[in-house]
């Protein structure tokens, strides 16, 4: 009906993975059972915290069964999650607590992999962003043609985190909704489709359209989680809260900017101490305060995502 399968069939079938970064969602499922086709030993890959009972695991145990596709489950304990902050801050050069959990889940992954001697790491990253499933993208009170704009330019500047940590682990990031054949092919469908919504589908509805019956219907109604959340990582990190008095945090807002909580402080301290921070007198962030550089609307220190100095909040 979108030509997405077809789409994504004929990326995989020129670069095929070697292992996909798996949650059990419906972007590195349809990545895994394309790679099938091309690869019978592809493996996937999740995530999962020992403390936790992570949604992430239950999902891929699943649908990785369904699809005969062998599962390689990375289980860490806190301690070493925790070990991973400064890493992931220095390799995304921003302190944004959503950013760097994801980055930790994805560079979990990755050491695995590289551990396991795949040198081909594919993952779902970008299918977010193409489609607008994004909460601040879902929440956007302007026109469609803004709401467009906004995406295409984020799109174009935002680090590509499987790459970033791939390449940290001498290894190759595979991205197939970031290829620009599924970009053109994704830009063709009206923005309004993209978002459409029914009473079991709340994002990526061509996506998931174009896969039902293929893949398990576990991973097509499955609702909308971020790596950082589904892997149990965020809830890991923001435990660093706890060291911040409440004096320290108000003194700081005022020293630097208001942050958004406590645990934006504790990564912005991080960041600071291996990269310089300063306030754009031109061009600069609406929240962070430093230099935008070429980028339209997407803040590359505090990844605040604005438009018209309005913020489109994450969680809005």
């Amino acid at each position: 009906m979108f030509k997405i399968e077809n789409t994504l069939e004929n990326i995989i079938k020129n670069e095929t993975p070697e292992c996909v970064l798996f949650s059990g969602g419906i972007d590195s499922s349809a990545i895994l059972y394309e790679s099938k086709k091309y690869n019978d030993n592809v493996k996937g890959i999740t995530v999962g915290i020992k403390e936790n009972n992570s949604e992430d695991i239950r999902y891929s145990s699943l649908v990785s069964s369904k699809l005969d596709i062998d599962l390689l489950v990375y289980e860490v304990d806190k301690e070493y999650v925790l070990s991973k902050v400064d890493d992931a801050v220095c390799l995304l050069e921003s302190f944004n607590p959503e950013w760097i959990s994801s980055t930790i889940t994805l560079l979990l992954g990755a050491e695995y992999a590289s551990k396991a001697g795949y040198k081909k790491i594919g993952s779902g990253e970008g299918a977010d962003d193409i489609f607008g499933s994004f909460p601040f993208f879902k929440a956007y009170e302007g026109s469609r043609k803004e709401l467009n704009y906004i995406m295409k330019s984020r799109f174009e500047k935002i680090p590509v985190m499987t790459d970033i940590v791939s390449e940290a682990n001498n290894a190759k990031g595979i991205t197939p909704f970031r290829n620009k054949e599924m970009v053109e092919c994704v830009e063709r469908i009206p923005l309004y489709i993209r978002m459409q919504e029914t009473a079991n589908i709340k994002t990526k509805f061509p996506l998931r359209m174009s896969y039902m019956g293929i893949i398990p219907h576990e991973a097509i109604v499955r609702p909308q989680t971020m790596a950082f959340t589904g892997s149990g990582v965020y809830s890991i990190i923001k435990e660093l809260e706890k060291d911040v008095s409440d004096r320290e945090f108000a003194r700081a807002c005022e020293e630097f900017f208001p942050f958004k909580n406590k645990l934006e402080y504790v990564l912005f301290k991080k960041y600071v101490h291996y990269y310089n921070y300063s306030r754009a007198t031109n061009n600069y962030c609406i929240h962070c305060g430093s230099s935008m550089g070429n980028n339209l609307v997407n803040c590359p220190c505090c990844q605040t995502v604005q438009y018209k100095k309005r913020e489109l909040k994450f969680n809005a």
